[in-house]
C-alpha cells in the first residue's frame, strides 16, 4: 500500500549485483521458490512492475446472534441477512486492480 517512504529491500542473490553484460536495472525474482531476491539484469528485459495501493479500508466486524428460541426457519434467515453483510463488507475493500500511484 502507499506509505510515503521509499521502498527500501537490499537482499540480492549471491553474487549480485555482478554488472554481467552491463546488468544496469534492477530485478526481484522468487529463487527456488522460497524467497525474493534482487538480481541485476539487462534494461532491455521486460519485467512486471511493483506498485503501490492505497490500504482496504477495514470495516467492523459483523456481529450478529442467532436466538435459540426461533424456529430453523428464522434462524436460517437471519444467518443469511448477516452472511450476506459481512460479503458486502468484504466486496466494498477488495483491491480488484492494482494503479501506479506518482
Amino acid at each position: 500500500h502507499t506509505t510515503g517512504r521509499p521502498l527500501i529491500y537490499t537482499k540480492w542473490y549471491n553474487g549480485n549485483p555482478d554488472n554481467f553484460n552491463n546488468e544496469d536495472c534492477v530485478e526481484v525474482t522468487v529463487y527456488h521458490q522460497k524467497a525474493l531476491y534482487m538480481n541485476d539484469n539487462q534494461c532491455e528485459r521486460e519485467r512486471q512492475a511493483i506498485c503501490q495501493y492505497r490500504e482496504p479500508t477495514m470495516h467492523e466486524s459483523v456481529k450478529f446472534a442467532v436466538p435459540l428460541n426461533q424456529n430453523e426457519n428464522c434462524m436460517l434467515r437471519i444467518l443469511a441477512e448477516a452472511f450476506a453483510q459481512a460479503a458486502d463488507n468484504c466486496n466494498s475493500c477488495t483491491q480488484h486492480t492494482l494503479q501506479p500511484t506518482s
